[in-house]
């Protein structure tokens, strides 16, 4: 069976993925949660973690904490996130 994938930044929306992921749970459906944030995410609420979608991307969460464009953080961060997805 697949999984619904729930992107979320965890470090500020932790109690929305949580709230999402039991609501398609209770319907029956598996859920991979990815975090796509750069916080401090709850520890064990992601599945793939930020480190893991920053490297697919090519990149770090450290580098990208660097980085000081969000539009590129954002893009870099949806990238990585996309390229685990397929």
């Amino acid at each position: 069976m697949q999984a619904i994938a729930i992107l979320a930044t965890l470090d500020t929306k932790a109690d929305e993925a949580r709230y999402l992921q039991r609501l398609i749970r209770e319907r029956g459906w598996l859920t991979t949660v990815l975090d796509v944030g750069l916080g401090e995410a709850p520890e064990g609420l992601a599945d793939v973690t930020a480190e893991t979608v920053a490297c697919a991307a090519g990149t770090t969460v450290r580098d990208l904490r660097a980085e000081r464009r969000r539009d590129q953080v954002m893009e870099a961060m949806g990238r990585g996130a996309g390229r685990l997805l397929k």
